[in-house]
């Protein structure tokens, strides 16, 4: 019989939506939380729910984002650290920078990220790098100018999307009802966001450039993952990815080419780059790789196996 799992989740809801089908394969999903329940809090802003609900075992995974990072704030560390010890059994967590603030707990597990593996269906081989793009949401850690920068100096076509505009009053209306959602552990939807892209126009924007480009300096008190979402998702579909080490924890993929965090010499390196590398052949070992390592089954699989050695 498959243990029974109750998911809590809030601003996640997107990520979670396309591994949900892959948790079914290990789990009975239930809508309510028991004492013979598994209860997942899935995303930080859902982190808190679980200690308050009945549950056999209670496991949450923390991503980056949503507020100051506990790498940088020391009562947000203590925070998660004192609720892991307290309340819960396991703590998932992708290698970057919140494994680095919370890895002193021996209820810390990490594993590399799901990806939406399934982008791969539209991978478009690259032959030439003669266009690049930066794609993320609006915030700090993006650190989104410096990308920006870079492609410029390139001489290259380029896009920054999606682009950063002076908000409307509506739109900032339904920031602030998005901040209180969040504030108020409720479901905050991302297409409030102002600079929220529907799902099948990020991946339009994806195959309409060569490269993708995503160099970040540390912005305190925020951090990001190690690897964005989008970055991996440009990837699967071929797109040829050009990144910095922000915490100089390492590359992991031999296909990501590591720039410096300087913009002239990123882009310099980026032309280098152009001039020499076999980009066809690149573009389908990159999407390989990701799709291999990042592969959403494979760790669903690893997470119901570290839960259920715990049962």
């Amino acid at each position: 019989m498959k243990p029974k799992l109750h998911f809590v989740v809030r601003g996640a809801t997107h990520f979670l939506s396309y591994e949900r089908p892959y948790f079914e394969q290990y789990f009975d999903l239930v809508s309510r939380p028991g004492p013979d329940t598994v209860v997942f809090g899935y995303g930080p802003d859902a982190f808190d729910i679980p200690p308050t609900l009945p549950a056999r075992l209670r496991v949450a995974y923390v991503l980056p984002g949503y507020g100051p990072s506990p790498l940088y704030d020391e009562d947000r560390r203590a925070h998660l650290l004192d609720t892991i010890d307290a309340s819960y059994d396991l703590a998932f967590t992708n290698p970057g920078p919140i494994f680095e603030a919370l890895k002193s707990s021996p209820k810390v597990v990490t594993h590399l990220f799901a990806v939406k593996t399934s982008i791969a269906r539209h991978f478009r081989p690259r032959t030439r790098i003669d266009s690049l793009v930066h794609i993320s949401s609006e915030q700090p850690q993006k650190d989104s100018a410096r990308s920006a920068e870079i492609m410029a100096l390139t001489g290259l076509r380029h896009e920054l999307f999606p682009p950063r505009a002076t908000y409307t009053p509506m739109q900032k209306r339904m920031y602030r009802l998005r901040k209180w959602l969040r504030k108020h552990n409720l479901p905050a939807p991302l297409f409030l966001h102002p600079s929220y892209a529907r799902h099948g126009t990020v991946v339009k924007k994806y195959l309409e450039y060569d490269g993708f480009v995503h160099v970040a300096g540390e912005v305190p008190p925020y951090s990001d993952g190690k690897y964005t979402a989008s970055f991996l998702e440009a990837g699967l579909t071929g797109s040829i990815l050009f990144w910095h080490d922000t915490l100089g924890l390492g590359n992991d993929l031999e296909t990501v080419f590591d720039l410096p965090l300087d913009p002239p010499a990123a882009a310099q390196r980026i032309l280098e780059i152009r001039d020499s590398l076999d980009v066809a052949a690149h573009s389908r070992r990159t999407s390989d790789e990701i799709r291999t390592k990042f592969d959403p089954d494979a760790i669903t699989r690893f997470r119901y196996e570290q839960i259920a050695a715990r049962l």
